[in-house]
């Protein structure tokens, strides 16, 4: 259906196009030239697969910037069964070429990125993402624990990832390292989310994927520290969404992190991809109360400034009137 997109009646009485990701075999790029000639364009991207001959991240790979081909890593989302991103990069170039429409990016690394790649030609702004502060916010610790059944005792630091600790991107090989150091500690307990595994460990609790955006703030507000050693983030809401609950995140020092997280004001960002500092960092915050209460406090502020859904529809709003649509959007904005 989405083929004759452009027949539809939805399509022809539309003010603007808003595009998201569009790998997922559910799309084609074909029809880009067509659907941008027609009507104003804004392609936001949640990843880099815009520019890339087939990955959603390039990771260390620098081939985007020239002409991909020999791809080291075609079992990567979305996996090809055979190195067609020479042609497939090429392929985008063209089309995109032949296309208008404005990119957004939800953070400065990202489109610095897309300024260096064959989107280079293109209008590339910056609109961060947004999160409700009214769900995303501090609940008493105390209360939290009671209520989901967690010790008072303990000082607990928290993890969540869509797969847990099997995504390789939000670097759970680094969980369960920063685990094995600190294990011994009966102070410490890691709470785990997103995973169905039931890990028989002394000192870790596994919990389900959560979906209720409340229960899912009640556990940030439990939590002394948020741990996530992602190894790379367009944004990074989770990050956000545990701030937003006054809970300080040790991350690393990578991609779109730096512009949510400012080192030892709001948590700690520790040297990509090193472990030993990632649990430093995770030590320094848990063994000082004043610097964890100030974190907290300070990372709530830093969202409430930056990173509200507010925010993030007055930006957009903006943009859709800079593009010439008309003034309707008053009446959705105060709706």
């Amino acid at each position: 259906a989405f083929y004759e997109q452009p027949e539809l009646e939805v399509f022809k009485q539309a003010d603007i196009i808003h595009l998201h990701n569009l790998h997922g075999a559910y799309f084609s790029q074909f029809l880009l030239p067509e659907l941008t000639s027609n009507k104003p364009v804004i392609w936001t991207f949640h990843d880099e697969q815009a520019y890339t001959g087939h990955c959603s991240y390039a990771f260390d790979c620098e081939k985007w910037l020239t002409t991909c081909g020999k791809c080291p890593r075609l079992d990567y989302y979305p996996k090809l069964k055979r190195d067609t991103t020479e042609f497939l990069l090429k392929l985008k170039k063209d089309i995109y070429k032949k296309s208008h429409f404005t990119v957004v990016c939800p953070s400065q690394w990202l489109a610095n990125r897309a300024k260096k790649s064959i989107l280079k030609e293109k209008d590339v702004r910056v609109i961060y993402n947004g999160i409700n502060t009214e769900i995303f916010r501090p609940y008493n610790k105390f209360e939290a624990r009671k209520e989901l059944n967690l010790p008072q005792d303990k000082k607990i630091l928290l993890f969540s990832a869509s797969g847990s600790l099997k995504n390789p991107q939000k670097g759970g090989k680094y969980i369960i390292e920063a685990y094995n150091r600190l294990k011994n500690n009966d102070e410490y307990l890691f709470v785990c989310i997103g995973g169905n595994e039931k890990n028989k460990l002394s000192n870790w609790l596994d919990i389900p994927y959560i979906q209720d955006e409340i229960l899912l703030a009640k556990y940030y507000s439990a939590a002394n520290i948020f741990i996530y050693p992602s190894l790379v983030e367009a944004f990074g809401l989770v990050v956000a969404e545990s701030m937003a609950c006054q809970t300080p995140v040790i991350a690393f020092n990578n991609s779109a992190l730096p512009e949510i997280i400012d080192h030892i004001q709001t948590g700690y960002l520790a040297i990509d991809k090193n472990i030993d500092d990632f649990v430093k960092g995770i030590e320094i915050v848990l063994n000082n109360e004043a610097l964890q209460a100030n974190a907290g406090i300070k990372s709530r502020e830093k969202v409430i400034a930056n990173f509200t859904l507010d925010t993030m529809v007055s930006e957009y709003l903006k943009l859709y009137k800079e593009l010439g649509l008309n003034q309707n959007l008053n009446i959705m904005a105060g709706s």
